[in-house]
């Protein structure tokens, strides 16, 4: 079970709507009810948190999200038994629950470790299932709940950690395999059609090399597929690793069209542990333990350039560690689940959130817009059509204090 911010049941809702219909706009309103119109726009904007109704300790629920227009789906990761996925509705500032799906395997921990819906489609990562080859499960709805109707491993021949990044969007679902070939790594691309979801192409560096980590994660945007290898290094093993391979679709298929390689970096800095990817422009986490590193790359006249968001703030005190990307349209989110304060001190995480515009970037403010002390929100982020996700699985430090998780939506 689980509680949302909003408790009416859909007999009181209809009751509501049907009593406002013929009571029609409140008098005091102003020209044509606009007041009323403006209380509702604002209550339909509303935040909306999610949270266990029995939490437990270190329950991880937000591990991960995805979001589809009102489509919204969680991890409930807990530590100590195997993961599920909660599944919700968004109705203005109510979020109904729809289901749930849980693994085949009930030890199955890993289940849900990455999320994506693509056309009403829910696809669950779970990378450490089959004995570590991993899989990706693919649910259609069903009455009250959802069904399982595919699974993609067996199609690519999954070796190991299928699922580990899942991505979704144009009719198409991609799946990162970063241990495959002693860590090489690989991404898979399956597209919908009559036969259903069936492999359409199997990505990989030309130059793949083992321990590159490539499909570590993955992102799709309407023009190209962008794929994250953290491992990957030049001979220097102080410059710094890390790169993400860009794809097109071509007419002979899928063509690696760039390799994106941060160059505004620390030393010896590890990037590319997350990516999101938009219209002519590829988005890149950096290295976890330096400030707000985040890597940004528009293409401008066919060659794609390296840009930021906010330079200044590289490596600033108060800022957090990036973790987790999404983006849709002009909105960027980024996720740092840890913020530090000007003494270094921990603060609560969040998800920055940036529109693009025709001058640049503009930071629209943080989700949750009031912080939480235990939540490390920003764990997991996810957007679509305005709306934002974000998960906060709860766990302040392993071992001294922790909490169920929750998760924040909030409209931009």
């Amino acid at each position: 079970m689980l509680r949302t911010t909003a408790r009416l049941g859909w007999p009181l809702t209809a009751a509501l709507c049907l009593l406002a219909l013929a009571c029609g706009p409140d008098p005091g309103a102003g020209p044509a009810g606009a007041g009323g119109l403006d209380a509702r726009a604002a209550a339909a904007r509303a935040p909306v948190v999610l949270a266990p109704a029995l939490p437990f300790p270190g329950e991880g629920f937000g591990h991960a999200v995805a979001i589809s227009g009102s489509a919204v789906a969680v991890t409930d990761f807990l530590d100590t038994d195997h993961a599920d996925v909660h599944t919700f509705w968004l109705d203005g500032a109510t979020a109904w629950p729809t289901g749930a799906v849980k693994p085949a395997d009930s030890t199955e921990r890993c289940f849900g470790s990455a999320l994506a819906f693509q056309w009403g489609w829910l696809a669950v990562g779970s990378p450490c299932a089959l004995a570590g080859r991993g899989e990706v499960r693919l649910y259609a709805p069903s009455g009250d709940g959802w069904i399982e109707e595919a699974a993609l491993g067996a199609q690519a021949g999954a070796t190991a950690l299928f699922g580990r990044a899942v991505a979704a969007g144009q009719g198409r679902i991609v799946v990162g395999a970063p241990a495959e070939g002693a860590s090489a790594g690989a991404a898979y691309v399956f597209a919908l059609g009559a036969a259903g979801w069936t492999l359409e192409a199997r990505l990989a560096p030309a130059d793949a090399q083992p321990g590159d980590q490539f499909g570590f994660d993955v992102a799709v945007s309407p023009t190209v597929i962008a794929v994250a290898a953290p491992g990957r290094a030049g001979s220097d093993p102080l410059a710094p690793a890390g790169r993400v391979f860009v794809f097109h679709l071509g007419r002979g298929g899928w063509v690696q069209e760039a390799v994106l390689a941060p160059a505004d970096t620390a030393l010896g800095e590890r990037t590319a542990r997350a990516v999101a990817a938009g219209s002519g422009v590829v988005a890149v986490a950096g290295d976890p333990i330096v400030a707000h590193s985040l890597h940004l790359f528009e293409k401008v006249n066919g060659a794609w350039v390296e840009a930021d968001v906010e330079p200044a703030l590289r490596g600033a005190a108060d800022c957090g560690f990036v973790h987790a990307l999404a983006m849709d349209g002009n909105l960027l989110v980024v996720g740092m689940p840890t913020l530090s304060g000007p003494a270094g001190e921990y603060r609560p995480g969040a998800a920055w959130v940036y529109r693009r515009s025709a001058t640049g970037w503009t930071r629209l403010g943080n989700v949750p817009s009031a912080a939480h002390p235990l939540d490390k929100a920003g764990h997991a982020v996810a957007v679509s059509r305005g709306t934002i996700v974000v998960g906060g699985p709860g766990t302040l430090e392993p071992g001294v204090s922790a909490g169920s998780g929750e998760v924040t939506i909030e409209r931009r």
